[in-house]
């Protein structure tokens, strides 16, 4: 077994981890699939059963082998499978010791996620679970979830009079945290909770962004995406209020952590993580020196054990501050913000990344922090980097105060703390050191591909809602064909920002662009990529059948709203992340005449600067010709040859772009856009089946990684050999040295 096939595996053992198992245990798991057993135990852990088919082993002669006794049973997601769930739960209670505890594994009718989008797992349906079935007449359905009051019948009519529920987030096979049913989360779940789906493609909602409505309005429990319910004979149930675990983080450093009543115990999962725990300590003893308040932790076995501390969570109270007494909350921001410089002694300054300090505590930030009688007090200070920016600490603060929240920005924008500190102004560039920490950590570079198939992509999201919110019709044309309709009309842009330099870039040489339309007064009579920036009135002198809007803007709707007032009756949009079918510019049809022989590609790309045009390149035309029916040549500017090669090119750009043209296999010359220059844009405009490019790329990183993006949309990459007898760089070195 690999490394990440161990990972994944050692994720969906937290559901045994959440019970306290006593040596020699005598234990059974009933599961659907035997697969899912080997997930919950080791083959070399002492397990009793494994039954697969409930109904078979409840009937002779199966019944006959079963003993009774067992301590614990788990029932992982085959309440959701069997057909008589009550009768199974009866069957169940009588195996058990008198003493021993029935768990039950099941997902939730009403999860969260559900109403999020996600596929319901046995019709692969959206919302057909939430409407409990209604109507379904799918007579080869494997399976129905339960919501928890139908869960909470079949068990007391199952014999059961004790029970309790836990909520688990985000699914049953990767608990990150479980909740006891009598507690309710004390954080922000945003940033503990990251959304798994097997279905993310038809996500349309930011999950972690309801769980604090839920919390409010006493329905998270109600909602939860799955329950772990603990039965017993007896009232002998744990006294858990939540635990959250950090298996991805790996046998080194994945914990869990334990919360009840009174105490908090934090454990490591494996033996190998012994070494965090007295990282923890140590890193507590030296905050405490340096005048850090600090819950006090204790050694306990091989792990550390805290009280209870019920108090309000910094991230939450500053957030509450923010949004109450602007005032006050940049007096205990600068708090918080001077307890992290406190924390260690300054080294060195760095060009790039400001002061470095001896021991960076990376998560000396409000999610790790009380506020206890109006001061800061920290806790699970496990990781110190040495010579750490000091700057990236503060910024990882303050971003988790603000949560990118437009509300928060506009009562005091979080620049105010970055210009005060002395911040570097650029939250792209230190998110991207705080992701290098996470991603580490987290072992992104094992998990990563699984993430990508399991979390939700935003920009998906943000499509999917742009489905619901318009008609079909609406989102067919506007939408998904925003350049039907377009020839020989006069075409608007409609937005002065990125969306719309993009859309210059990519099309200014395929449409006539007549302007660009804003509603900031402040930018009209200005330019933007050459175009004159107008008032939006100036469509009321035209005839509605003489021009088309496209709007380059993210959210389009309200435009699209004022457009339609207006009497605007051709309207578009774009969105500079969508790759939309086909190519806009040329419709290249397959006309192949009978007696041809059919080429290996339809359309060919190949890019370059072409300067001192030669032999090779005449040879690369050729042999790409004779693969492709339809060749694109993209050429680099002048511009983009100063900028991306740093040096001059020999030849202008519109002589190269003339002497490519003219050659007579090459079907189209064009220009290369200066910021949107790579494959991926290439590709998004001109949709071609393969890339042609010369051999001496062909163990260049960036390129493998372009042709693994190809693959993966269905193009190729083919790599010509290159010519060794001319090249444009051989001649070049003639030149300067005056010998040609």
């Amino acid at each position: 077994m690999n490394r990440d096939e161990w990972l994944l595996k050692e994720l969906k053992k937290n559901i045994v981890r959440c019970f306290s198992l006593k040596k020699n245990a005598k234990i059974m798991i009933i599961v659907s699939d035997y697969d899912r057993a080997e997930h919950l135990f080791d083959k070399s852990d002492d397990v009793f059963w494994v039954i697969r088919i409930l109904e078979e082993f409840m009937c002779a002669p199966y019944s006959q082998l079963v003993k009774d006794g067992y301590d614990f049973i788990f029932a992982i997601e085959v309440i959701e499978t069997c057909k008589n769930p009550i009768k199974m739960i009866q069957y169940l209670k009588k195996l058990l010791a008198e003493d021993g505890k029935l768990i039950i594994g099941a997902e939730n009718r009403l999860g969260i996620k559900y109403f999020c989008g996600e596929k319901e797992p046995f019709m692969q349906k959206v919302f057909v679970g939430i409407e409990d079935y209604q109507g379904s007449l799918d007579s080869g359905r494997k399976g129905r979830l339960y919501a928890k009051n139908e869960i909470e019948e079949i068990l007391k009519k199952g014999g059961f009079e004790r029970f309790k529920f836990y909520s688990v987030f985000p699914d049953l096979e990767h608990i990150q945290v479980i909740f006891s049913e009598d507690y309710l989360p004390q954080e922000d779940m945003a940033i503990r909770i990251g959304p798994m789906y097997n279905c993310p493609d038809t996500v349309f909602a930011h999950e972690e962004k309801i769980f604090t409505s839920l919390i409010h309005n006493k329905i998270f429990h109600q909602m939860a995406n799955a329950f772990l319910i603990e039965c017993g004979k007896r009232n002998n149930l744990e006294e858990l209020r939540q635990i959250t675990f950090s298996t991805d983080r790996g046998q080194d450093k994945a914990m869990a952590t334990m919360m009840y009543k009174d105490i908090v115990i934090k454990t490591p999962i494996y033996p190998q993580g012994r070494a965090e725990i007295e990282q923890l300590l140590g890193n507590t003893s030296n905050l405490q020196a340096r005048g850090i308040h600090i819950v006090e932790a204790k050694t306990r076995e091989n792990g550390v054990i805290m009280p209870f501390i019920q108090a309000e969570l910094a991230n939450v109270y500053l957030q509450r501050l923010l949004e109450k007494d602007v005032d006050s909350f940049i007096i205990q921001m600068e708090k918080f913000l001077d307890y992290i410089l406190k924390s260690s002694d300054i080294i060195s300054i760095d060009s790039e990344l400001g002061p470095l300090v001896k021991n960076g505590y990376v998560d000396l930030v409000p999610l790790n922090s009380f506020v206890i009688d109006n001061d800061f007090v920290f806790f699970d200070q496990e990781f110190c980097i040495v010579n750490y920016p000091v700057h990236a600490i503060m910024f990882r603060a303050i971003a988790m105060v603000y949560m990118y929240n437009d509300k928060r920005e506009e009562i005091l924008p979080s620049k105010y703390f970055m210009d005060k500190y002395g911040i570097r102004n650029d939250s792209y560039f230190w998110q991207k050191i705080s992701d290098q920490f996470t991603d580490k950590l987290t072992n992104q570079e094992i998990l990563g591909d699984f993430y990508k198939l399991h979390r939700r992509n935003y920009f998906v999201v943000e499509k999917n809602r742009e489905r619901l919110n318009s008609s079909i019709t609406d989102y067919e044309n506007i939408v998904l064909n925003p350049f039907q309709n377009l020839y020989g009309k006069k075409l608007f842009i409609f937005g002065a920002g990125n969306f719309a330099k993009k859309f210059i870039a990519m099309y200014k040489h395929d449409y006539l662009i007549e302007g660009i339309l804003d509603n900031d007064s402040c930018k009209w009579g200005n330019t933007l990529e050459g175009y004159p920036i107008m008032n939006p009135t100036v469509l009321k002198h035209l005839k509605g059948n003489e021009y088309k809007v496209i709007i380059c803007i993210k959210n389009y709707q309200p435009i699209y709203t004022q457009l339609v007032n207006m009497g605007v009756i051709n309207i578009g949009t774009y969105d500079m992340n969508r790759v939309y079918p086909g190519r806009q510019a040329l419709a290249i049809p397959y006309e192949i005449e009978k007696d041809k022989i059919k080429k290996r590609y339809h359309i060919g790309y190949i890019a370059g600067v072409f300067d001192l045009y030669h032999l090779g390149h005449l040879n690369m035309f050729r042999r790409a010709k004779e693969l492709c029916d339809y060749l694109i040549v993209g050429v680099v500017s002048d511009a983009g040859v100063r900028h991306f090669k740093n040096a001059e090119p020999y030849v202008p750009f519109e002589e190269r772009i003339d002497l490519v043209r003219a050659c007579r296999y090459v079907d189209e010359a064009v220009e290369i856009p200066f910021f949107f220059r790579g494959t991926v844009e290439a590709f998004e405009k001109y949709h071609f089946d393969v890339q042609f490019s010369g051999s001496d790329y062909t163990d260049n990183p960036g390129w493998s990684e372009m042709k693994k993006y190809l693959n993966a949309h269905g193009a190729e990459m083919v790599f010509f050999p290159y010519t060794k007898q001319t090249s444009s760089t051989k001649l070049k070195r003639l030149i300067d040295k005056g010998l040609l």
